[in-house]
């Protein structure tokens, strides 16, 4: 006789079975307001699981007078992906993806490894919850959202700084060596203990002795430096040309940009600030001109940015050898390292500009005619790649359907540059393209390897993408493109320059004149 056995019903409000979840909240200033905000969430999350049935709060993990632009300066974000390594939590509950991460990057990163972990995340304000989602570019798209309201804030504070700067309003955040902070009233005051430091610096440079013999020095006599365990040649020298030693200040030498936040020297992109008499001056300003005369006379040429890109990426049609940069008081140039060390070669000279002007010409040519060259190129390669995979079917469909997706993207985007497609309609169409084709590439990796001819294509991909995004000619150098799409530069003996870009691609440009 069959005998059957009953299994209790599990109570569901047993605590046993309940998920685990945890809060997350954030707010990125110190201002009063924000500060309520803070409170406010903490004290929303604690009551709302207090008479749940199917959940229980683990934690909640709340990050006070930090900025979101990255995961690096939140410690409570950081406890709580330690804690879901760990097996603590089930599930995440946050105010918005603003509060969770205002970079798309982070985001997606951390949304990821969660959903691997089998947790998942619900943000309130938009109505997202992980759990349900199948499709990854909704988070993408409101992960962008989340990071374009971040970089708002950024520009309003930035604003406001740039405006205080402009008034002669400006306060030092920290006192520079020499100086400490009044606290009472933002501004600096000598600090006569470190101050004497600074004099004594200034005197003995004075006296013939250079940065790095000032450096050993305090370093023997055991002077404390602002900043390390050690003087260091350099820090004697930014000290010497500093102008605060004058009672002057220079704001904005540096300005943030990118997602996250870098700090980046100021070349004159933006505004500089030059405020005299700012604060009580350590040094007269006879010594300290007498300073930046002998310091004139001792530095060293550097290179530009722009300079720099070019480096090691130019070679000699004649000798086979690299291109140095000579950076000379009335002329300088680019020379085959060959000639100029040893005068064996006759591969010719040029300046900076010269070469910036010949690539423009050719990245110029290139857009009006990239459609013929680059598009039937890659049309080629992935007709030998089909042909190669021959009998395996499978691989060979996702590869036409790739094929045909990316077609598909080029036209659009073709129609949206001319103007026959509205911005949302060309958005809501890519984004549909974009999540078929992650899927197709998702599978072609499960089932082959990539290969030479995948690398080429790809390559070939971001120089169509690059030239079919160019609405018109480009009239200055765009560094940012010529490091993107170009591999090296040969200097031929008959004036021209042979530009070989990303994907084995080779274009010849006479060399402009002067």
């Amino acid at each position: 006789m069959t005998q059957v056995t009953i299994i209790d019903a599990v109570n569901a409000a047993d605590d046993k079975f309940k998920l685990r979840c945890a809060a997350y909240c954030r707010v990125s200033t110190e201002i009063g307001g924000q500060k309520h905000s803070y409170s406010a969430q903490v004290d929303h999350y604690t009551k709302k699981f207090e008479n749940s049935e199917t959940e229980t709060l683990v934690d909640i993990y709340a990050d006070e007078g930090v900025s979101g632009k990255s995961d690096d300066k939140r410690d409570e974000f950081k406890r709580m992906i330690a804690d879901c390594r760990r097996g603590k939590i089930d599930r995440i509950y946050t105010k918005s993806i603003s509060r969770f991460a205002r970079n798309t990057r982070d985001c997606l990163k951390n949304i990821r490894e969660l959903k691997s972990l089998g947790i998942s995340v619900y943000f309130e304000k938009e109505n997202i919850d992980t759990a349900k989602m199948t499709d990854e570019m909704m988070i993408t798209i409101m992960g962008g959202l989340a990071q374009e309201e971040s970089t708002s804030i950024g520009q309003n504070v930035a604003w406001g700084i740039r405006k205080k700067m402009r008034d002669g309003t400006m306060k030092y955040a920290n006192a520079p060596y020499g100086y400490k902070k009044n606290y009472e009233n933002g501004d600096i005051e000598i600090d006569e203990e470190t101050a004497a430091v600074v004099r004594e610096i200034f005197n003995m440079y004075l006296s013939g002795i250079g940065c790095r013999g000032i450096a050993e020095e305090l370093n023997q006599r055991g002077v404390i430096p602002p900043a390390g365990k050690m003087w260091r040649q350099n820090l004697i020298g930014n000290i010497l040309a500093s102008i605060n030693y004058v009672g002057d200040s220079i704001w904005q030498k540096t300005y943030t940009s990118g997602v996250p936040a870098k700090q980046i020297r100021n070349h004159g992109e933006y505004d500089m600030y030059y405020v005299t008499s700012d604060h009580d001056a350590i040094i007269s300003r006879e010594t300290f001109d007498k300073v930046q005369k002998i310091l004139e006379t001792r530095r060293i040429p550097r290179t530009s940015p722009q300079e720099r890109i070019f480096s090691r990426k130019i070679t000699c049609g004649c000798c086979g050898g690299l291109y140095s940069f000579h950076n000379r008081k009335y002329r300088s140039k680019w020379e085959c390292i060959q000639r100029s060390n040893h005068g064996t070669c006759d591969g010719i000279s040029l300046p900076q500009s010269r070469i910036e002007k010949t690539f423009i010409i050719m990245c110029n040519k290139l857009r009006h005619t990239y459609t013929d060259i680059l598009i039937p190129a890659r049309k080629t390669l992935n007709e030998l790649k089909l042909h190669k995979l021959g009998s395996d079917t499978k691989t060979l469909d996702l590869y036409k359907q790739i094929a045909a997706l990316k077609e598909q993207r080029h036209v659009i985007a073709t129609i949206r540059r001319k103007g026959f497609m509205t911005e949302d309609k060309f958005q809501e169409q890519t984004s549909a393209l974009d999540t078929k084709l992650l899927k197709f590439n998702r599978e072609l990796r499960k089932i082959s390897r990539s290969d030479d001819e995948d690398r080429v294509v790809e390559q070939l991909d971001i120089l169509i993408d690059v030239f079919g995004k160019m609405t018109e000619d480009m009239e200055r150098f765009d560094d940012e493109v010529f490091t993107l799409i170009a591999e090296k530069m040969t200097i031929l003996d008959n004036e021209k320059i042979e530009f070989q870009l990303i994907g084995g691609m080779k274009f010849t440009e006479r060399i402009v004149s002067e």
